[in-house]
């Protein structure tokens, strides 16, 4: 006979035992007697002590675990029982998951609260889609006619559904500049979800840790990732992990980032701080980037050094660690007049988004033809000697002779 069915029939017979010998002996016994708490030595009556109490998992209190996952049950017992036989049962009214009747334990403290616990280990072939057990303990103490028992309603769950998780930003194969960027994933579960962790991994060398997010926004999952720390960080690969309450996990993961926070260098080589220039001219920059590559440059001019209007743009990309000539024409007699201390800007944007700007100032534009008008002598004047000959000049901002 094994220990569970041994244990199980004793409790039944030592019972039955019990409910004769106290209908025989009770009517017998004295008020006041001794023998009116206690019938034969250490054994207690029904009226001693008698409670049994789940203490975890409970209703309110729930665990979920997988097929063959092991879970611990703790309970308290208060009774006059110096040791006690229990029985342990995880069903859903019609599938038995679990059953244990072969607990047994000694040396129990009568009158108090005696804690107990016992790992259960769940069966491999439980249904397992979210599927709800009810708790069940009884306490095998011989000299009780009445068992007492507990029962948690709907204290265990049993899932191996892994929930689902799709990453939506960033997206792969794209470059990120910005120092701080939120990673979000769109993450559910059949039965229930405790969080997402977020990882990223750089040319497989491992990953690192992101972020940890178990709240959530319905059903979208997002940390923030501080990018500061990578610089020109290529191959980059994003992982988020969802993991529901049994400790079932997903992943999803997006490749192929580059992440690039080296602004592009940027000189303007013609025209030059201080020049004069009219009518159509070429201005011209040079620029690298360490990192991506150049994407465009734009060029504009200003008046007062505040507003700004474009020249003109050039978008032939220029690969990384390559030094390139980007050019724009200009036309500056469209301006209608001449002017000085003219101010002009290059703004150059890399293939991941950064940009960086250089300007030149003190540049005079000057399309006007110069006028001169005589002062000195006049027509019909009539000189001799040493004279000196007076002008004016004007029409143009800078008339050097």
């Amino acid at each position: 006979m094994t220990n569970t069915k041994w244990c199980r029939e004793a409790v039944h017979l030592l019972v039955a035992l019990v409910v004769v010998l106290a209908m025989v002996l009770v009517p017998l016994v004295p008020q006041g007697s001794p023998l009116s708490n206690v019938v034969g030595p250490g054994v207690a009556l029904a009226n001693g002590v008698n409670v049994l109490n789940i203490t975890s998992p409970t209703t309110n209190n729930s665990v979920c675990v997988q097929p063959g996952g092991s879970l611990t049950v703790n309970w308290t017992y208060n009774t006059n029982c110096t040791s006690v036989c229990f029985s342990i049962k995880v069903d859903d009214g019609t599938n038995v998951i679990f059953e244990n009747t072969a607990v047994n334990r000694t040396g129990l403290a009568p009158g108090v609260d005696n804690p107990f616990n016992e790992t259960i280990t769940i069966n491999t072939s439980a249904p397992a889609n979210c599927n709800w057990y009810n708790l069940t303990i009884i306490a095998g103490c011989p000299v009780l006619p009445i068992p007492p028992e507990d029962t948690e309603v709907n204290a265990i769950r049993v899932d191996n559904v892994t929930p689902t998780v799709n990453l939506t930003a960033p997206q792969g194969d794209i470059c990120i500049h910005e120092n701080n960027v939120t990673v979000t994933a769109n993450v559910s579960d059949d039965c229930c979800l405790a969080n997402v962790t977020f990882w990223y991994d750089v040319d497989g060398a491992g990953w690192n840790f992101i972020g940890y997010n178990n709240t959530g926004q319905g059903s979208i999952y997002s940390v923030v990732w501080d990018t500061s720390g990578l610089d020109c960080a290529k191959n980059v690969t994003i992982n988020a992990t969802a993991t529901d309450c049994c400790n079932n996990t997903f992943s999803d993961t997006v490749g192929n980032i580059t992440i690039d926070h080296t602004l592009p260098v940027v000189t303007i080589t013609s025209p030059t701080v201080d020049s004069c220039v009219s009518e159509n001219l070429t201005v011209s920059a040079n620029v690298t980037d360490n990192c991506t590559c150049v994407d465009n440059v734009t060029f504009e001019y200003s008046l007062d050094g505040a507003n700004w209007t474009q020249i003109g743009f050039n978008d032939t990309s220029c690969s990384a660690n390559t030094t390139c000539t980007r050019s724009v024409p200009w036309n500056t007699t469209a301006l209608g007049a001449d002017y000085c201390n003219v101010t002009i800007r290059a703004n150059a944007t890399d293939c991941c988004g950064n940009t960086n700007s250089t300007t030149v100032g003190n540049i005079t534009i000057n399309n006007a033809e110069p006028t001169v008008s005589w002062n000195y002598p006049v027509n019909n004047d009539c000189v001799n000697g040493t004279v000196t000959l007076n002008a004016t000049a004007g029409g143009a901002p800078n008339v050097t002779n």
